[in-house]
């Protein structure tokens, strides 16, 4: 994760699971916990939040199944961002494939839904795998 997105940052909230796809909806609700803790009570951003983690999840059962993965929600300030962080055991860097968002394709969605629902996202390589972030913006009035 990028030193920026996280300077000021505090954890909320983590979860430590293998990456399989069972673990999926514990990896969501410790997501939606964690925002509602915060008194989030949008159902457009804690969708967001669901629909983005899901799709940061799927890429590490995809690439690094049954690896050790790491989900990690923290806020910049409380009401401004929340950052979700996903450590798998992967060294494969996300990619955009090219593929339709609409048709029959089981894969290739989540860097464009990454680029058009999140405030910001990346990328970093680590020694033992890698780290996928977004950022959501809390606008006023979420609570």
């Amino acid at each position: 994760m990028s030193t920026s997105i996280l300077k000021g940052c505090v954890p909320i909230a983590s979860l430590t699971c293998t990456a399989d796809a069972p673990y999926a909806p514990a990896v969501r609700g410790v997501v939606v916990a964690a925002l509602t803790r915060l008194g989030i009570a949008n159902e457009e951003l804690l969708w967001l939040g669901e629909l983005l983690t899901t799709e940061v999840f799927a890429n590490a059962v995809r690439h690094a199944p049954r690896t050790r993965v790491r989900v990690r929600v923290s806020y910049d300030r409380p009401g401004a961002r929340i950052v979700v962080d996903v450590e798998d055991g992967s060294r494969a860097l996300p990619v955009r494939t090219g593929l339709p968002m609409g048709g029959l394709a089981d894969h290739g969605r989540g860097v464009p839904l990454l680029e058009e629902l999140s405030q910001a996202h990346g990328c970093k390589s680590l020694v033992r795998g890698k780290r996928i972030w977004f950022a959501l913006e809390v606008p006023e009035g979420s609570g």
